[in-house]
């Protein structure tokens, strides 16, 4: 597998926009013409080499040694090969992700993966707000592929999304799964309140009680659903909670709603 290596010179002190970086590393380019390429800085753009020292060959593999909030944007409209990022990102991570591998050692700021549609997003630590949601001003969020969070995530996770799957090692904030239109969400650690809010499809599956059910939500009884052992195969390569061979044997308490917006989403929740 070839790749490059990028290595952060110095932290930027204002925020870095590297949407246009992962498609044009794939690209048949030299070193040269790498690190010239324009990034968004603030109100004027920069080429590439002025924040970064570049190594390797333009491939399927891109490397970032980065320790930076403020790189916004990475592995916008990705779509094949692997990016991997030793440190932190800003903002709207994956951001229209199609395809590939965006890996990130540390933790995300607001709107990572929002709008994608394929691919995989591991965060090794934390996810900000509206994960997997919409862009502002579009209708529909995540829409395919599955992001994986190893630590918590931050209010409105999945707001709007129409397909594929969130898995959430730790906690969700307020208002997961709000305005949800289908896929699937799971949280290890729990909900903030507000689970489900404007749900109208999809399912939510929270391994432990949280706060009290939005009283839009009917309970539709305990009972065994065979597709969690479908979901658990599906997703043990991935290396989450819901990969372990316990969960899915277990009775669970399922809630339909949120009634309020006509909807017919489901709350599974496993404890």
């Amino acid at each position: 597998m070839t790749g490059l290596t990028l290595t952060l010179k110095a932290g930027p002190r204002r925020r870095l926009d590297l949407g246009a970086l992962a498609p044009a590393a794939s690209a048949a380019r030299t070193l040269a013409e790498i690190e010239r390429l324009p990034l968004r800085f603030g109100r004027r753009t920069v080429p590439l080499g002025e924040h970064f020292s570049v190594k390797g060959e333009p491939g399927d593999a891109l490397a970032i040694e980065a320790e930076g909030a403020f790189l916004d944007r990475l592995g916008a409209g990705f779509a094949s090969g692997a990016i991997r990022v030793r440190g932190d990102l800003g903002f709207y991570a994956g951001e229209g992700m199609t395809g590939g591998l965006l890996e990130v050692s540390g933790s995300v700021g607001d709107f990572a993966g929002c709008g994608m549609t394929g691919g995989v997003l591991k965060i090794a630590g934390d996810a900000g707000d509206f994960l997997g949601s919409a862009r502002p001003g579009e209708r529909h969020g995540q829409a395919g592929g599955a992001i994986l969070v190893k630590g918590c995530a931050g209010d409105r996770t999945g707001d709007r999304m129409r397909r594929g799957l969130i898995l959430v090692d730790g906690a969700i904030g307020a208002d997961a799964a709000s305005r949800m239109l289908a896929g699937t969400i799971a949280a290890g650690g729990g909900t903030g309140p507000r689970p489900g809010f404007g749900m109208q499809r999809g399912t939510l599956l929270i391994r432990t009680p949280g706060p009290e059910m939005l009283s839009t939500f009917v309970f539709a009884g305990a009972l065994e659903l065979g597709f969690l052992e479908l979901l658990r195969r599906r997703v043990a390569h991935l290396g989450s909670w819901l990969s372990q061979p316990d969960f899915s044997s277990r009775r669970v308490s399922r809630y339909i709603g949120d009634r309020a917006a006509d909807g017919r989403g489901e709350i599974v929740i496993l404890a």
